[in-house]
């Protein structure tokens, strides 16, 4: 797997973005680092925010205009 089309993964990384494994990296970076939050324009990463929501309460998933309007 490529990662960022820089870097190759030597260990898996669980698919969390069923249409495209190369974002998987952002969720799993994420989950591991607890930040809480991704901010995202990416049509397969916001296709997948409620599914994620769901599966892991602790990770939220935006948009611009939505990380925008925390704090407006």
């Amino acid at each position: 797997m490529t990662v960022g089309n820089i870097h190759s993964s030597k260990c898996p990384i669980k698919q969390y973005i069923p249409q495209d494994e190369n974002d998987d990296y952002l969720i799993a970076l994420a989950l591991q680092t607890s930040s809480g939050y991704i901010t995202s324009g990416d049509d397969d990463i916001l296709s997948e925010k409620k599914n994620l929501g769901r599966r892991h309460k602790k990770l939220t998933i935006l948009t611009k205009a939505e990380f925008e309007r925390m704090f407006a």
